[in-house]
């Protein structure tokens, strides 16, 4: 039987080209019923940082701690989840709203599912782009540790509403691409190819 948690959809393209973790928050945070100013938030509440040369070195932010570029900017990467945790957070705090956004990163997608999905919890889900399989993006050296990191390229985060036997249900921002179902398996394998980031948004304890 298909399961479909209805949710608010938003478009990233063309405005938030590289927004997917930002649109995808912004559509919990409206199924939530917040009335979140996408705007506002990217400007605000998301840290953000860029690339900068040293004698011929490329440096740059670590995407589990900024997103790298702007959800603005074509030519920019994203970031996972404690990122977005922390934006999310601070939003909370300064809005004085009674939620706060859970890293479930270690949970296989079988059990997101059965834990969140099947009780009405949408989960902002980390996979690859269109499905496509993960290729080996651009290298730079991090600016806080001078390590080197690699970026995995077809990166994507959309939100998981739901299930259908083989498939599961998305809302998608990319392209336009909607309410959309996807091969479960092809899921799981993106979703593992780009580190298994998931977070999930619950009420405050009382």
């Amino acid at each position: 039987m298909r399961k479909e948690i209805k949710v608010p959809y938003i478009n990233q393209s063309p405005d938030y080209p590289t927004g997917c973790e930002t649109i995808s928050a912004m559509m919990y945070l409206r199924f939530l019923g917040i009335d979140v100013d996408i705007r506002d938030f990217i400007d605000n509440y998301l840290e953000k940082d860029w690339f900068e040369e040293r004698d011929g070195v490329t440096y740059g932010p670590d995407p589990d701690k900024f997103f790298v570029g702007s959800p603005y900017d074509s030519n920019s990467f994203g970031c996972f989840p404690k990122v977005m945790i922390k934006a999310l957070t601070v939003y909370f705090t300064e809005k004085k709203l009674p939620y706060k956004a859970i890293e479930v990163s270690e949970k296989d997608t079988e059990v997101l599912v059965s834990d969140y999905i099947d009780k009405d919890i949408p989960v902002l889900y980390w996979t690859g782009i269109d499905m496509l399989p993960t290729r080996v993006g651009p290298s730079w050296i991090l600016k806080d540790s001078g390590e080197k990191y690699t970026w995995m390229s077809n990166e994507h985060c959309l939100l998981l509403v739901g299930h259908d036997g083989d498939k599961l249900v998305t809302a998608d921002p990319w392209n336009g691409n909607g309410i959309i179902d996807y091969p479960k398996e092809d899921m799981i394998r993106g979703h593992r190819e780009h580190g298994e980031g998931a977070i999930v948004i619950l009420e405050k304890d009382l």
